[in-house]
């Protein structure tokens, strides 16, 4: 089983700390790939992981969707990818429990973990607690998509087309995995043995100018899929 994780970057201070959760997983990815949309004189540095990373700086901000896009592209030849906002924090076994959490439902596409907002990340979220731990986690079928750490089966993003990122740059991406997910007969679902940490919105604070699309984008997202309809 090869897995990659894929993590578009605003936030140097926050990613860092996500790469040291990553360093410590029980079930490590093979790769991390990096989408850095804030390059510049503070160029992201990252060294000392027991796993290849590509780092890949756009130049400018490609927008969340549109990383997506490169890094989905970028993954090809594994069997799982987990794309994973920079503003979170998971514990040893997040990735493990996603893995088995697809593993265990043929139909799956994606697995999502419970989430607890929080402002402050210096902590790492808590494992289940006790010396045994499920061979098969308990999940639950989502009914609304979750788009701040989704794990994929590979088999089922190569299903999905890419993310319309010239009319969709920021917002309404996991609509669409989630979208064509369903209309394909594919379930995502939610692992509730493991929390994660969420600094919700906190990757916009240095662009506060992106919450403005929301509803453009919205909108434009609805007509995509009256056109697909």
């Amino acid at each position: 089983m090869n897995l990659n994780v894929v993590i578009p970057v605003i936030r140097h201070d926050f990613v860092k700390l996500l790469m040291q959760d990553l360093a410590d997983q029980v079930l490590p990815p093979d790769r991390v790939i990096i989408i850095d949309n804030s390059c510049g004189p503070e160029s992201l540095q990252v060294s000392d992981m027991p796993f290849p990373v590509e780092l890949i700086c756009t130049g400018k901000n490609a927008g969340v969707n549109g990383s997506w896009n490169i890094g989905i592209s970028r993954s090809r030849g594994c069997d799982v990818v987990s794309i994973l906002n920079d503003d979170i924090r998971v514990g040893k076994r997040f990735l493990e429990y996603a893995w088995r959490t697809l593993k265990s439902n043929e139909n799956s596409a994606a697995a999502c973990p419970r989430t607890a907002n929080r402002r402050n990340l210096d902590e790492r979220p808590p494992d289940p607690a006790g010396p045994c731990f499920p061979e098969k986690p308990y999940v639950e079928s989502m009914s609304r998509r979750e788009g701040w750490a989704m794990t994929f089966k590979r088999s089922a993003l190569d299903r999905i087309p890419p993310i319309p990122d010239d009319r969709i740059k920021t917002f309404c991406g996991d609509d669409w995995l989630w979208h064509w997910s369903m209309r394909l007969g594919m379930r995502w679902y939610k692992f509730t043995d493991i929390l994660i940490y969420h600094h919700v919105g906190a990757s916009m604070l240095e662009n506060p100018e992106i919450r403005q699309t929301l509803n453009t984008e919205k909108a434009e997202f609805r007509k995509i899929l009256e056109e697909l309809s």
